[in-house]
């Protein structure tokens, strides 16, 4: 995703092995909301972040994201907000130069498993057993369905796109 000039809503979506100036999001000059997304090996190598680089004169809300292995020169994602609201449920991992994204969350392995057809319309990253994702979104955040259209929560809602049977 590129420049975006208005008010952005993203659920329910993976970003994965994204490659170019700002991998999976590069600037967003509205509001944004980010939830129940996983940004796996996205790459920049001209750019802060390799998952999310945000300029905002606007309100950027995150809940139950997933950010696992993005690489861009300093970050996984740089985020410089008029207001950034950490609605909880993110996890990130590695830490960086940049610490946590500025997420309150852990930064423990999700044990994500390869980019594959789990069911659905698109591929997404499930996640294994153990992994420190499962049954920890905040659920007021969850929504119904996760990427695939399964339901949730499955017991306690997952942290990213991918809902865990």
């Amino acid at each position: 995703m590129d420049f975006v000039y208005g008010d952005v809503t993203i659920r329910d979506s993976t970003f994965s092995e994204n490659s170019g100036e700002g991998s999976a999001i590069l600037f967003n000059n509205a509001s944004a909301l980010v939830m129940n997304t996983t940004f796996a090996s996205d790459a920049s190598t001209v750019d802060l972040a390799g998952a999310i680089r945000e300029f905002c004169n606007a309100t950027g809300v995150y809940a139950n994201n997933l950010f696992y292995a993005n690489t861009g020169v300093t970050s996984q994602c740089y985020l410089n907000l008029l207001t950034m609201v950490d609605a909880g449920g993110n996890l990130v991992f590695p830490e960086d130069d940049v610490g946590r994204c500025g997420f309150a969350g852990p930064t423990l392995d999700p044990l994500l498993a390869q980019l594959a057809d789990n069911g659905g319309p698109t591929p997404t990253h499930a996640l294994r057993a153990g992994s420190p994702a499962l049954d920890a979104a905040v659920d007021e955040w969850c929504g119904e369905t996760d990427q695939r259209g399964l339901a949730r929560p499955q017991g306690r809602c997952d942290i990213g796109a991918f809902e865990r049977e």
